[in-house]
């Protein structure tokens, strides 16, 4: 008689880890921009240009390909290139006294990681600020 029962089981392990990642990165924009005047206190100001992202610390861990745990420093990468596009809004309120709205985005030109890790990441953000803007005359 031929038994319909599997002669082997298949074995599963799991594990489960629970980690916070942290990575801080210090960015620094090449941008180039112009501003239009419209009318006496309104100027609009479109940039583009790039940003160096370095990383300057990392804490936490993530899964290699061979599924270890390894330290984020040995996944990330310590310099990636990102595309920025922003759009500033200025008032005058005075001569002298400038108010300025700021929006933008920026995406990550290739991966933040190292290739030889399956988990590939890109890097995308947007921002919004409010400025003040004195001029010395």
């Amino acid at each position: 008689m031929i038994s319909k029962e599997p002669i082997y089981k298949i074995d599963t392990t799991t594990y489960n880890y629970n980690t916070y990642n942290h990575l801080t990165y210090f960015n620094i924009p090449i941008i180039l921009s112009y501003t239009f005047a419209i009318g006496k206190k309104i100027e609009i100001e479109p940039a583009t240009g790039i940003e160096l992202n370095l990383l300057i610390h990392s804490n936490g861990l993530s899964l290699s390909n061979s599924y270890d745990l390894v330290p984020l420093k040995q996944i990330y990468k310590s310099l990636f290139v990102s595309s920025i596009t922003e759009l500033r809004l200025r008032y005058a309120i005075t001569d002298n006294h400038k108010l300025s709205l700021n929006a933008g985005a920026s995406i990550s030109l290739g991966n933040t990681t190292h290739t030889e890790h399956f988990a590939q990441k890109k890097s995308s953000r947007l921002f919004f600020g409010l400025s003040y803007q004195y001029c010395f005359k």
